[in-house]
C-alpha cells in the first residue's frame, strides 16, 4: 500500500510539472498571443469611403493637437470592436502658426499595449485635410495614433477617427 501511494505522488507530480511547462510555453489569453509586429496597412485616400464590416461606425473627434516644442505629442487611442480590421484617420491638419515655419511632424500609429511602432510618415511641411485608411487590425485592440513634434516651430492641428468601436483622448 505504501509502495502504491508513492506512485500515486510521483504520477501527480510529474502531471503538475507538465502543465506547469505547458501553460507557460502556449498562453492561454488572446491579447499576447497575436503577432502585432508591423502587420497594419496604411494607405493613404483622397476621400475617405467608409468600408466597414458592420454598421456601427461612428467618426470621433476631433482630436486637437498643438505641439510647441520638439519632441511635444499628442494624439488618441482608437479601439477595434470584435470583428473590425479597419479604421480611418481622417482630415489630419498640422500648420505652422508663424509666416515662415512650417509644421514637421510625425503621424504615426502604436500598438497600445506595447507601445511599438506600427505604421508613420513625416511630414516637413504643413498638412491640411489628408486622411488614410488603416486595415489589418487586430480586432478587439488598442491603438494610438499620434502626432510628433520635430521642431521648436508653434504649430495646432488635429484629425478625426472613424472606426466601428470608439476613440479618446
Amino acid at each position: 500500500m505504501l509502495i502504491f501511494s508513492r506512485n500515486y505522488k510521483i504520477a501527480f507530480a510529474l502531471l503538475f510539472a507538465f502543465l506547469l511547462l505547458s501553460t507557460s510555453v502556449n498562453p492561454s489569453y488572446a491579447e499576447s498571443s497575436e503577432d502585432v509586429s508591423s502587420q497594419l496597412v496604411v494607405k493613404e485616400v483622397e476621400t475617405p469611403k467608409i468600408k466597414f464590416e458592420t454598421q456601427a461606425v461612428k467618426k470621433w473627434g476631433p482630436y486637437s493637437v498643438r505641439p510647441r516644442n520638439i519632441g511635444d505629442y499628442d494624439g488618441a487611442s482608437v479601439y477595434t470592436n470584435s470583428g473590425v480590421k479597419t479604421f480611418q484617420i481622417t482630415d489630419v491638419q498640422m500648420v505652422g502658426i508663424h509666416d515662415g515655419e512650417p509644421a514637421y511632424f510625425t503621424l504615426k500609429v502604436t500598438d497600445f499595449t506595447t507601445g511599438n511602432v506600427l505604421w508613420s510618415k513625416t511630414f516637413t511641411e504643413d498638412v491640411k485635410g489628408r486622411s488614410w485608411d488603416v486595415s489589418n487590425a487586430v480586432p478587439g485592440r488598442t491603438y494610438q495614433v499620434i502626432i510628433e513634434s520635430h521642431t521648436n516651430n508653434d504649430t495646432d492641428g488635429g484629425f478625426w477617427i472613424t472606426v466601428d468601436g470608439y476613440a479618446y483622448q
